[in-house]
Order: structure tokens, then sequence, then C-alpha cells
């Protein structure tokens, strides 16, 4: 695909800041907050999960739940227990 110029990029959006009042930015900033949050939540869960099928590896677990069945599992588990997280912010 060739290489990225992100040079005319910086000057577009150098242009498009410049004439924005400091109350202009702040859903800019939210935006970047929301992103690096939503980046660190999904890492924290990727870990987890990376645990948990370390666990589970040597674990007992009958035939039929072996594989995408557990993990599926565990996803949905990990999913209810973080609902209880959705109203702390």
């Amino acid at each position: 695909y060739g290489m990225v110029r992100t040079d005319h990029i910086l000057f577009i959006a150098a242009g498009s800041f410049h004439f924005s009042k400091p109350s202009d930015m702040i859903p800019e900033l939210q935006g970047v907050i929301n992103g690096i949050g939503t980046s660190v939540g999904f890492l924290i869960a990727i870990v987890i999960m990376a645990g948990i099928r370390e666990k589970i590896e040597y674990n007992d677990i009958s035939e039929s739940f072996q594989g995408t069945p557990i993990v599926l599992v565990t996803a949905t588990l990990m999913a209810i227990a973080f609902c209880g997280f959705s109203g702390l912010i």
C-alpha cells in the first residue's frame, strides 16, 4: 500500500486547531479519553481471559466443553461480571 505521509495530516490538523477556542476542544478531549479508556479496558479483558485460559488448560473438563465451548462460557461469565462495572463512572 505504500508509505503513509503524516506530515500533510498534521498540517491540516494544526490549521483546524488554530482557530478553535478552548471550549471547542472539550469534545475532542472527551473522545481521546474515551478511546484510551476503551483500549485499556480491552487490554485488561484480554489479559484476564489469557490467564483464565491458562488455568483452564490444566483442569479436568468434559470432552464436549473442551476448546471453543469453554472459551465462550468463560467470555459469557466475564461479560456478566463486567456489567457490574457499567455504572461506576
